[in-house]
Parts: C-alpha cells; structure tokens; sequence
C-alpha cells in the first residue's frame, strides 16, 4: 500500500495534540489549519456572523446537496455535505487532495489501482455527539449503489465498466474500496469522496424509502425539528422561520483548530437572513445589517461611496477566472411525459412543435448567433463581464480563449458559430419553416404539427436576481424585434425554478421539466472536466436541455455529437493519472495530473459542445466580494477554494470584539 505523503502532517498533528490538553472537544487527531489561511493571523472565538441570501433553501436532502446557493450554504455549515477529503476546492488540473474528516488516504497502485482505502480521525463525532465510524461509511455506500437510488443520486459515476466497486469494512475506522477494472484514478475520486452520511440518523428512512423523497429534511421540517439536523460541520442548524431567516450555533465537536489550539469555527452564532431581491439585499449591507456582499457591478457606485465611512473593503477579481458562467437553454423535451419508462408525446401539438423547432441545431445556432454578449456584458454587467462561448471553469482545459480561464484558444473552436450576425442568424431560421405571419412575427410551417401558430417561447429566470431578469429582458426584446421570433421574459421564484429545471433527475427520471426556456448560470471555479461534462452527458445530473429520446438508453436515439460527448466523456475519465505529490493549501497533499491523451479527449468534447449549442454561453461576471474590514478579519475572497461560506466559517472571520 502506498500512502500519499501524510506521514509529516500526522506527525504535526501529533505534536500539537500533545500540546493542548485543553481541545476536550476535538477528536483525538484535529485538523490543524495553516497559518496562511488565516492572513490577519489567528483569531479568537466570539461574536456573531451575520450574511443573507435571496432565496429559501430549496432542500437540505443529503443526497440532493448541490445546487442553489441557499442550500448550500445551509448544508454547508451544518455540515450535510461532510466529504472525507476535500477535493472540489482544489479540482482542476491537477486533480488536489489532501485529508479532512480523513486522517490518511492510501491507493495500492497509482497507475493501475485495485483497492482506495481511508481511515477517518479517531475521535470524531457528529454535530449530535455520536461516533463516526466506517460504519457510516459502509451505510454511505450502501445508499449510493442500492438499485433504488443510483438514478436519483447520481451515483452511476461510480460505476468501472458495468460494475461497483465493493466496499469493505476494515475495523473500526478504516474502509476499503475494492475497484472492479482500471480506471483513471484522479478524476474517479471526484465520484468515490461520497458525501458521508450518518448512519443512526438515516438508517430508518433508507429502509422505509422515504430518503428517496425530495421533501425528506426540507426546509419546513428542518425548521420544525432542528435536532434533526445532523452533520459534521463547523455549525449546529437551530432553527428559522421560513423567509425570513435560518440560524446555526457553534458545533462544539467540529475537528478544525487553528496552530493556537482554538477550536473552529471561531463564531458563536450564524445567523442566514432571506431577503425579498438584491436591491433588498444592497440595503441591508449599506446599513450594517449583514457583513458581507457579493454585489452587483451596478451596485459598486453605492457601495464606494461610503466604504471609506463605513469600513468597507471591495475585492474584484480581474479577469473573471472563476465568475458563474451564464447561458440560455431550450428544453428539449418539451411537450414529453413518462409512459412505462419511455418518453412520449403528451399529445399538445403546440409543445410538440417547440420541440421539434428545439431539437434543430440551426435553431440554437440562429439564437447564438443573435445573442449580442458583448452588448449584454457593457450594459447589464458594466463592463465587468466577458462574454464565453463554452463551459465554465475548465482551467488549462479551456480551448475557447476565455480572458482568465488558463487555457488558450483553439484554432478549430469555432467562433464563428458564437459571432453576433443578425443576417445569418435570420437565413438560418428562414431554413427551418417558421414563416412571418400578418403580425410580423414567425409563425410554425406546415412541416410542424402546430403549422400556423405563432411561435412564442416563454424564456424563464429566478425573479429574485434583479441583474438576471436585466440580461433575460433584454435577450427576450433582441430576439423577439432581430429574429422576429417571439419570446416572453418569464421571471419565477428560484425555488420553482430550480424545482422544473432538475425535475427530471429529482424523480428518478420518472417526470421531465416543463420550462421552455431558461436564462440562468451556473457557479464557476477550477472544476474537472469529469464533473463539468455532467452538464453535457445525456444522463447528467445538471444536463438543462435535456433530450431524453427514448430516456436515452439508446446512444442511436441520441444526435451524433451528443452520443460522442457521451463516449468522450467516459474515456476521459479512464485515462491514467500522472501523481505526485505537492502542497494543497499550505498541507502536504498529492496532486493528480492529466496527461496529454486527457487534454486530446477534453478538447474534442468542447468541439463537440460548441458544435451542439444545446447550452448557449452568454457571459461571465468578475467575481466581486464586499465586507466590513472593521469588523471582520481573515476574509479570503477570491482565488482559494472559491469564495464559499463555508470557507469563510471554517477559516473563521476574526471578530474585533
């Protein structure tokens, strides 16, 4: 067995358990936390912190953990979302781990591996007080491969071939992953650091089958029963009213300290305060009622003007590296439902013919083609935006030639299918049978069961994020007056947004979204490709324009470039490693690398993506942090692990008490 060059930093730990005989609370082998991730120096526990959101949690599920930002940031600092080593900060190229709730991490062969095995910390508890243990684990596991459940969590990416790995139990807090073929071991860890889940707690609704529901631990019920709320956070959940606010306390048996020997998180309380819109949220921030702000560009003016004053600091990150990329999306199975496992019309020839005009790669290319991205990022987003032609946060696998993004532009990406040309974008259109009608406006021809009909296409976003309703307004207008082809702006609250966007892959397969249209993001960061090409498989998670012909379980149902990404996809994800190891965040870690084959298989799945223009890439926004400098200190705001809370909450704000 080979371990992954964590010898030094057990013996650290160690010393400095030995140290602190005051750390009752921690586990017998805490994580000490580098100093350099606290740049004002370390802290002292005290005070409360106070941030805001726009929207409810949409869930709390476990298994559902990934998606609006309230959630997230609920699951977070509760600890919901508890990995054993941490490997989204740190994704990219090269592939960096370290441990966390892990005290090692040991693979018996980098190049062809056959077993994974991790030993948690001793000592370790959830945030009710009980053990965790590889029993946990082995539950964990259990509820990812139970045939029931691999569709509604995702979990067929863990899948080597046609087969799981075994899980075994080795004592008491060591367990082993038994792998069933080769596979390239960097990028499958993104898959096999499951979020752990506590055994005690979800072990009765497992059996029961109510952890295949979405409502199960939803926001009503976690404010009902905050107990209940189980995780290995920095925080403990204590309760809320829903729209309003959502409160948390110090876990007293989190396992972080800082070199002092203080236990993390350094705040006593916080408290996740729902306001009605960001202009709301703008308010609250100039007037001291929340520390921190992610502003809008249109919001910097205000905040300047009385950051001197008021003790402000604004950070930009210049060029947008990590910004959310923002896109618009056509539902591709419209007008479907589920019929004995197949997708099949619901017998609306209206919905019928929006998705046959949707399926027509012309008609995606005409609405890109018409999408002025330059226009968009000069007056929605003030010049603090540029515009993107492809995913988000690909890092050195970026081939599109985004400012920021460390890759370089392609000479075969085609740009020219993203270059605004109204003309062009119209002789497409007028090759697809959508004649003008008496209004001036396209109308469905008679190769479209709807012949007749005005089109008219409902484009959807979160009415919460003022900037977003701005960009899918006046994309809306452009489209409508340039393409002569109607489209509705259509605002929704981001819960029932996020509801019909991921509907699919939140019933098991078993109901499809019914927007039409959607203008939306999603967040940005140094993420694997393994992880981003789930947006653009046919059966991913985060896959916004669907195609489920046939619930894709026929690659020759599926148009040639999307079956290619499929391949691509796989095959990237099975391509050996180059390991060594190195420095994650100021611990010693190992960094898994991308050979050149990887790059070669990545670039032709982004030709392949950009031949499709299922997602059609519109812009990204600098990433733009604000807060109260005088009251807050080791704020880290951009480049290092992104810019979650709960970074913020672990790392510990230092409170000037």
């Amino acid at each position: 067995m080979r371990k992954l060059g964590f010898s030094s930093l057990l013996m650290f730990l160690a010393i400095v358990v030995l140290g602190l005989p005051t750390l009752a609370q921690l586990p017998d082998v805490p994580l000490i936390v580098p100093d350099s991730n606290f740049p004002d120096g370390p802290g002292k526990q005290g005070g409360d912190y106070v941030t805001s959101t726009t929207s409810d949690p949409t869930f709390l599920h476990p298994l559902f953990a990934t998606g609006d930002s309230a959630s997230n940031d609920v699951t977070s600092l509760a600890g919901v979302t508890a990995y054993p080593v941490p490997l989204n900060g740190f994704s990219g190229d090269p592939i960096a781990i370290t441990v966390e709730l892990a005290e090692s991490f040991e693979i018996d062969d980098l190049n062809n591996p056959t077993t994974i095995t991790i030993k948690l910390r001793p000592g370790l508890k959830w945030s009710d007080g009980q053990p965790m243990t590889s029993a946990d684990a082995e539950f964990t596991y259990q509820v990812y491969t139970d045939p029931d459940y691999v569709e509604v969590a995702r979990s067929d990416s863990l899948l080597i071939g046609d087969a799981f790995p075994t899980i075994e139990v080795v004592d008491n807090l060591t367990f082993r992953y038994h792998l069933p073929g080769p596979v390239g071991i960097g990028p499958y860890l993104l898959s096999i650091n499951l979020i752990l889940l506590p055994k005690h707690v979800h072990q009765a609704a497992f059996e029961s089958d109510e952890l295949l529901s979405e409502d199960y631990w939803s926001p009503a019920f976690a404010v009902a029963n905050p107990s209940a709320i189980v995780g290995a956070g920095p925080f403990r959940f204590t309760g809320g009213v829903i729209g309003q606010e959502y409160t948390f306390e110090r876990n007293p048996n989190f396992w972080k300290a800082d070199s002092n020997g203080t236990q993390l998180p350094y705040f006593d309380e916080v408290r996740l305060i729902v306001v009605e819109n960001r202009d709301v949220e703008l308010l609250k921030f100039i007037n001291g009622e929340v520390m921190d702000l992610a502003p809008r560009p249109s919001d910097l003016p205000v905040i300047r003007q009385r950051a001197e004053q008021l003790g402000i600091t604004v950070d930009i990150d210049d060029p947008p590296a990590n910004g959310t990329a923002n896109f618009i999306t056509y539902n591709q199975d419209i007008g479907l439902v589920i019929d004995n496992g197949q997708a099949v019309s619901a017998g609306d020839p209206y919905k019928d013919s929006l998705r046959q005009l949707f399926r027509e790669r012309n008609f995606r290319r005409a609405i890109s083609k018409a999408t002025d991205r330059q226009s968009v990022a000069d007056n929605i987003f003030l010049g603090l935006a540029t515009p993107i032609y492809g995913p988000s946060g690909y890092g050195p696998f970026d081939i599109t030639g985004r400012p920021g993004s460390g890759g370089e532009l392609d000479p075969d990406f085609p740009l020219e299918n993203f270059e605004f040309d109204v003309a062009a974008a119209n002789a497409l259109l007028d090759g697809l049978d959508l004649p003008i009608g008496s209004d001036g406006l396209r109308t469905f021809g008679n190769s479209y069961p709807a012949a007749g009909q005005k089109v008219s296409i409902a484009l959807r976003t979160n009415v919460e994020n003022n900037i977003r309703v701005e960009t899918m307004t006046l994309l809306a207008s452009d489209y409508t007056d340039l393409l002569k082809l109607e489209h509705r702006p259509d605002p929704v609250p981001f819960n029932a947004a996020v509801s019909d966007l991921l509907a699919f892959p939140f019933s098991g397969g078993e109901a499809l979204p019914e927007f039409e249209a959607f203008h939306i993001g999603i967040g940005g960061g140094a993420i694997d490709p393994t992880s981003v090409l789930t947006e653009f498989t046919s059966g991913g998670f985060l896959h916004p324009y669907r195609f489920t012909d046939g619930l894709a379980t026929d690659p020759s149902q599926l148009p040639d470039y999307q079956a290619q990404i499929d391949e691509l996809t796989a095959q990237q994800a099975a391509v050996p490693s180059v390991a060594e190891e190195g420095d994650v965040g100021g611990l010693p870690g190992f960094l898994f690398g991308s050979p050149q084959e990887r790059f070669d298989i990545v670039r032709q799945a982004q030709l392949a993506i950009a031949e499709g223009q299922d997602i059609i890439y519109t812009n990204s926004q600098q990433s733009l942090s604000a807060f109260y400098s005088n009251k807050l200190g080791n704020v880290i705001t951009s480049a290092f692990e992104g810019s979650s809370l709960l970074v913020f909450a672990e790392r510990g704000y230092r409170v000037d008490l």
